[in-house]
């Protein structure tokens, strides 16, 4: 065989993991992670001391226990090295199972409505409900979730690192909402809102709405607009509502002005440090952020984990960029298809 040919099949053999990776290399990839050389990944992929963890959510997940699956493998997750493929594996399959959980969730949440009612939780227990978002262009007006999405994962990521609050889950809203066949604009309504936080046996439920306005120049020069409204679930009565308008280009001041009311707004003041970092600074990789963030909704994980490495790249300290790449599933798309893979895996693993 000639070395032309030779060099063709391996650019062919290349291909897909490419793709994979955004047309990245994956050494390229593991750069923008942080992640140690391939060599030293490969050794530590030889030795897994923590591989009875991951042996534990296998079979809770050959059992049909899916809720076991994931606390198995989130305890293998603080345990193991992210580098380590196993431990980049288990990540999607966690995301998979989480909203096949959420799935049920909704279902029996729908059923319990209609047999016996929901109650209110504590007012801690807090539910993010989808944003809406408008988007003004060329004197056009009309709703787009690009941007909405984003500004509701800075605040939830945010909000996450206070202790006093518990953040319901963004797989079971989304997950309600979508069962309820509602939409982020029948959301802004009380009324949808107070039922949805009851269902999800929240005490505390969080609407919004995202106005960003291109300019006539530059595309940093338009403005953005986030309000949200913070109302009680149990009585309906609002505990806050929170404007931040100013340029586009200080979008990210705007969403810290918005957690810092929102947290005002819940009588907290005493809050960790890391709630005031600011996510990104650069517009570019908020705006892929966002369009990683939509692709992620839709099903389509591989444009997903690209935009989220591009959001990477344009800024190598967007750790949230990086936390949902590494928690897009890369290969096995559904439950079944993670069963076949653990179930391959431990039948090679046997035969060593």
């Amino acid at each position: 065989m000639s070395l032309s040919l030779y060099r063709m099949m391996g650019v062919l053999l290349a291909l897909p993991l490419l793709a994979s990776c955004g047309g990245h290399s994956p050494a390229e990839v593991d750069r923008l992670l942080g992640f140690p050389p391939p060599h030293k990944t490969a050794v530590a992929n030889s030795s897994d001391p923590h591989a009875a963890l991951f042996d534990t959510g296998v079979d809770a997940l050959t059992a049909g226990d899916h809720q076991k699956a994931v606390e198995a493998w989130k305890s293998y997750l603080t345990k193991a090295p992210p580098h380590l493929q196993r431990a980049r594996d288990v990540r999607g399959y966690v995301t998979l199972l989480e909203r096949e959980i959420a799935r049920r969730f909704a279902k029996q949440a729908v059923t319990r409505e209609q047999t016996s009612g929901d109650v209110a939780g504590d007012p801690n227990h807090v539910a993010i409900v989808p944003f809406y978002n408008y988007q003004i262009k060329k004197g056009e007006f009309g709703p787009e979730q690009h941007f909405s999405k984003a500004v509701l994962a800075f605040i939830m990521a945010d909000l996450a690192k206070v202790p006093d609050l518990k953040l319901l889950e963004r797989a079971r809203i989304d997950a309600l909402v979508g069962e309820l066949k509602l939409t982020s604009s029948g959301l802004v309504n009380a009324d949808s809102a107070a039922r949805l936080g009851r269902m999800l046996r929240a005490g505390t439920i969080i609407t919004g709405t995202v106005r960003d306005e291109s300019g006539d120049g530059n595309y940093l020069s338009g403005r953005y607009k986030i309000n949200t409204t913070a109302a009680s679930v149990n009585n309906g009565a609002v505990l806050g509502h929170q404007e931040a308008d100013g340029p586009r280009g200080k979008f990210f001041d705007l969403q810290k002005e918005i957690t810092f009311e929102i947290l005002q707004s819940l009588g907290i003041t005493d809050y960790p440090e890391g709630v005031r970092t600011i996510h990104t600074k650069n517009w570019d990789a908020y705006a892929a952020f966002a369009k990683g963030l939509q692709r992620l909704d839709s099903g389509d994980f591989s444009g997903a984990r690209s935009a989220f490495l591009r959001a990477l790249k344009l800024d190598p300290d967007f750790e949230l960029a990086k936390t949902n790449y590494l928690d897009t599933p890369d290969g096995p798309t559904s439950l079944d298809q993670v069963k076949q893979a653990v179930t391959n895996r431990r039948a090679a693993a046997s035969e060593k």
